[in-house]
C-alpha cells in the first residue's frame, strides 16, 4: 500500500487550505537549510479541480528528491525513514498526516 505523508499546519490535511504553506514559506525553509535546494530537474505533475496540470520542482534534501510543494502544503510520496524527520514539518510550523492511497 503506498501512502503520501502532507506536512500542513491545519489538523486534518484536507484542510491545508484554512492555514496554507505558501511558495514563499517553502523558500525561507530552503534557503535556511544547508542540505535543503530545489530540484532542477526532478518534478511531479499535479492536475488541479480544474484538469489545469502544473509542474511542482522536487525539493532535495540530502542529496535525494523526496518532497514537493503543492498549492498549500508540502507532499512526501512514500517516505522511506529519513526523508521525513519531525525537523521537516517544525521547519513550517506544521505537523505529519498520512493519506493512504
Amino acid at each position: 500500500m503506498s501512502y503520501d505523508v502532507h506536512v500542513v499546519r491545519s489538523a486534518d490535511w484536507l484542510q491545508a487550505a484554512s492555514d496554507p504553506i505558501s511558495r514563499a514559506d517553502v523558500d525561507t525553509v530552503v534557503a535556511a537549510d544547508s542540505e535543503s535546494a530545489w530540484s532542477e530537474t526532478d518534478a511531479v505533475e499535479m492536475a488541479d479541480e480544474t484538469g489545469t496540470v502544473t509542474r511542482y520542482f522536487m525539493i532535495t534534501w540530502r542529496g535525494a528528491s523526496c518532497f514537493w510543494w503543492y498549492q498549500n502544503q508540502v507532499v512526501c510520496s512514500n517516505p522511506a525513514p529519513p526523508e521525513c524527520e519531525p525537523h521537516t514539518a517544525e521547519s513550517f510550523g506544521a505537523r505529519f498526516r498520512a493519506a493512504c492511497a
